[in-house]
């Protein structure tokens, strides 16, 4: 009966300390799993645009997505707006891989816009971009005699500053700016006679981001 026992109780040589390898795999692949899709970052952390309603679209920018890992992956990235884009939208992705973020600001009125772009990897990593874009309004101007008024529709950014107003007598060729500050109308006077006059306006923001040109007016004076 003793010797029946033992057999019964027996286990096989080897086989605890295999089980116990096999589990100590498992545990390191999870581990290994769980810090792979915590690891992915994206630089910068955030994008903001700045354009002029009815001007061009302003320059793409460029974000670094990286992880820690080198173990190479799939991703695909979305955004969730119709005036953002993304490109490429999908790719292999190793240690590090660059995307590029555009604006369309055609048939957009004035204001500010949110969004975001979403990268994800196959492994279940997830890294959003928040993006804003910050649309100036377009100018319009009047004249009387020699003298030039500018008008334009007011930012409706909480940390709007103010306004500079350009001048010149060729397109696209301006001297020094005036700044008004956060009114939304100027006048220019004593300009001369048979002259042709182009203007433009420029929002600031209480860290002095200044924004790109709107677009530009003419006037000639007779």
């Amino acid at each position: 009966m003793k010797r029946g026992l033992r057999q019964y109780f027996s286990l096989p040589v080897g086989g605890l300390p295999r089980m116990l390898l096999i589990l100590a795999v498992l545990m390191i692949g999870s581990q290994m799993m769980r810090s792979e899709a915590q690891a992915l970052q994206a630089s910068p952390t955030s994008l903001t645009f700045q354009a002029v309603q009815g001007g061009p679209n302003p320059s793409s920018k460029t974000v670094k997505i990286y992880k820690s890992s080198s173990r190479k992956v799939s991703w695909s990235g979305k955004d969730n707006a119709g005036w953002l884009s993304l490109s490429p939208t999908s790719g292999t992705l190793g240690s590090s891989t660059q995307v590029t973020v555009s604006v369309n600001v055609s048939g957009l009125a004035a204001g500010t816009y949110s969004g975001t772009v979403t990268i994800t990897t196959s492994r279940g990593s997830t890294v959003a971009i928040p993006v804003t874009l910050k649309l100036a309004a377009a100018t319009s101007t009047r004249t009387t005699g020699t003298t030039a008024a500018l008008a334009w529709n007011a930012n409706a950014e909480s940390d709007l500053a103010g306004y500079k107003v350009y001048s010149g007598t060729s397109s696209g060729r301006y001297g020094a700016p005036v700044d008004v500050g956060r009114v939304t109308s100027y006048q220019f006077s004593n300009l001369k006679l048979g002259t042709t006059y182009y203007f433009a306006v420029t929002a600031y923001d209480v860290n002095g981001n200044e924004s790109l040109l709107s677009s530009e007016v003419s006037k000639s004076i007779y």
